[in-house]
């Protein structure tokens, strides 16, 4: 039996934010790719919101050819005893790393997914996000936040 708590959690909401495609630029053989994620916790409302904003360029410019920003939010049962205000005022949230690792790939295949719907009928629908390991890119991401398998 493992020591560590059972935490309930569930998606309340998948959103799309914004959506651009420029139908009027030439489509090129190479183009520029890059994602960011925002990962926000609210604790008085137990939830975490994580944005994904993907963004496709002419390569070598900051010409955007297609941009779309996809959040979910996810519930999670009690979230205020898991958080802490640090010495910044800043919200931090201790959860066990593999959880955090869960949600962001949930939230990722839904940006796939969303990203995909909403470019179907356009020049750049070809243009999928990639499939990624989860766990590589969350460290890659939030590597200097995790202490001893938490993120916090």
């Amino acid at each position: 039996m493992s020591d560590t708590p059972q935490i309930f959690w569930s998606i309340k909401e998948i959103k799309e934010i914004e959506f651009f495609v420029d139908e009027f630029s030439k489509l090129e053989s190479t183009l520029d790719y890059n994602y960011n994620v925002d990962l926000r916790p609210a604790s008085a409302e137990d939830a975490v919101r994580m944005t994904i904003t993907a963004t496709y360029m002419k390569t070598g410019t900051s010409d955007i050819l297609m941009k779309g920003k996809i959040m979910t939010v996810f519930l999670i049962r009690d979230l205020k005893s898991m958080a802490r205000i640090n010495e910044n005022g800043t919200e931090e949230v201790d959860l066990p790393e593999p959880l955090w690792i869960a949600l962001f790939s949930i939230a990722f295949t839904h940006a796939r997914a969303i990203l995909a719907r909403s470019s179907a009928g356009t020049k750049y629908s070809h243009m999928i996000l990639p499939p990624i390991n989860p766990q590589t890119e969350f460290k890659k991401l939030f590597g200097p936040f995790l202490k001893k398998g938490r993120f916090v």
